[in-house]
């Protein structure tokens, strides 16, 4: 798996007081707001077999065979495709897990609105070791 991190800048402060507002913008990214909603019932995604327990994959999969429950349409509330904070990352491919030491921070997705491509209407993920203080950055896209 390749970590983006070298292809970002990311600049982590203690104290808000610090930053100095600045009036710059991108000529080729439309500024928009973000309008933040709570999600109380947050899932992580599953593709394969390769990033969940195997006891929680065979009771998915009784559930699909003798319940007739579709996991994307039954289990999961919502994928988010857009950008998002906490919790798990809306979709990532199987396997993919940096461990317990990198929890999911945020991911930057596609976006119309702001004519921001990412490969193929893709996201990137952050996640962060806090005792490190070290980043890893993971693209994903279909």
């Amino acid at each position: 798996m390749n970590n983006f991190v070298s292809f970002f800048k990311i600049n982590c402060y203690t104290k808000l007081d610090e930053l100095q507002k600045k009036n710059e913008q991108s000529t080729k990214i439309k500024p928009f707001p973000l309008t933040p909603l709570f999600i109380d019932n947050d899932t992580p995604s599953w593709e394969d077999s390769n990033n969940i327990s195997l006891e929680i994959e065979n009771e998915i999969l009784r559930l699909e065979l003798e319940e007739g429950i579709e996991y994307f349409e039954d289990i999961v509330e919502k994928i988010y495709s857009t950008h998002k904070v906490g919790g798990y990352p809306s979709f990532t491919q199987g396997g993919v897990s940096f461990g317990e030491d990198y929890p999911f921070v945020f991911q930057i997705s596609s976006d119309e609105k702001a004519h921001f491509n990412i490969v193929d209407s893709g996201s990137f993920y952050f996640f962060y070791n806090l005792e490190k203080q070290d980043w890893i950055v993971y693209c994903d896209f279909y």
